[in-house]
């Protein structure tokens, strides 16, 4: 089987991939320590940044890099430097192929880049027309390596990812929901709670990654459900599978909130991927965990 290598293995998506791909062999690049350290069997490398190209060493000239290695929080804003990141991480890939890298590379990326699609669910067809800075961050990223014609590069937008342990405080809506849980704290609820997103649970997301190793064509697709949920059903599931109740602070809406549905059908023509955890289900799994 291929190598694997995953940058940014220390996040949430990259500590899942790392941890949970069926590949023989997988190698860990990493700048920060994960909150559980890695299996034994994984081989690791640390490097103080990944601009250093000090790890280039460790990528055989045949393996499938998966680069999680980025601005993982919704949050952050995608200044002038965020942006300029982006093209210098193409670059960077690009100087690996002309070192002698000749594998795959899979760019995780997100359904932010849509922002409020008229329709649901959104086809991989539909304009990208992001209304956050994370989306537009996202967005920038992918025209940054796909304007790198020598990448051969697989795009996976994801749906809003949950159910991992090394998410961090604050890391998703679900997280958030536990967090508050835990510290009796009031859930902060930005307008009436109308908004709609598809949850995807990080297994299926790292199975869908698993599919496409073996995928050798330049492409982008969506990895959802195509199932919306309401965020005050969302609240209400949580009460509802805890016996908890939740305080609610409410707060007006913010301009950066949109619903955005992935239709998945090109992932389960192409390659066969379809979820298959039920939000209840992996909401359950989590909350009482």
């Amino acid at each position: 089987m291929t190598p694997v290598v995953i940058t940014g293995a220390s996040g949430m998506l990259g500590y899942e991939a790392t941890t949970r791909l069926p590949a023989t062999e997988i190698i860990a690049i990493y700048r920060s320590a994960p909150q559980t350290p890695f299996p034994r069997n994984i081989q690791t490398y640390r490097t103080a940044d990944l601009f250093d190209r000090d790890w280039f060493g460790a990528v055989a000239p045949e393996a499938t890099i998966i680069h999680c290695a980025g601005l993982a929080d919704p949050r952050s804003s995608a200044d002038s430097s965020h942006l300029a990141k982006a093209k210098a991480e193409a670059m960077l890939f690009e100087t690996l192929r002309q070192a002698g890298w000749r594998g795959r590379l899979i760019l995780p990326s997100s359904a932010a880049v849509y922002g409020a699609p008229g329709r649901a669910p959104v086809l991989e067809t539909t304009e990208p027309r992001p209304i956050s800075a994370y989306g537009n961050l996202k967005l920038a990223t992918e025209a940054a390596f796909l304007a790198e014609a020598g990448l051969p590069l697989t795009i996976l937008r994801f749906a809003s990812l949950y159910g991992s342990e090394a998410a961090r405080p604050g890391q998703g809506i679900i997280r958030i929901l536990r967090d508050r849980l835990a510290d009796r704290r009031p859930f902060t609820l930005f307008g009436d709670g109308a908004t709609c997103r598809d949850y995807l649970h990080i297994k299926d997301a790292v199975a869908a990654i698993a599919a496409t190793l073996e995928y050798s064509h330049n492409d982008t697709f969506n990895i959802g459900t195509g199932i919306a949920t309401k965020v005050i059903d969302l609240i209400a599931m949580t009460e509802r599978l805890t016996g908890e109740t939740l305080q609610i602070e409410r707060r007006p809406a913010v301009a950066e909130a949109g619903s955005t549905i992935l239709d998945p059908t090109r992932a389960a023509e192409t390659f066969g991927w379809r979820a298959k955890i039920p939000l209840e289900d992996g909401l359950r799994r989590y909350l009482t965990a």
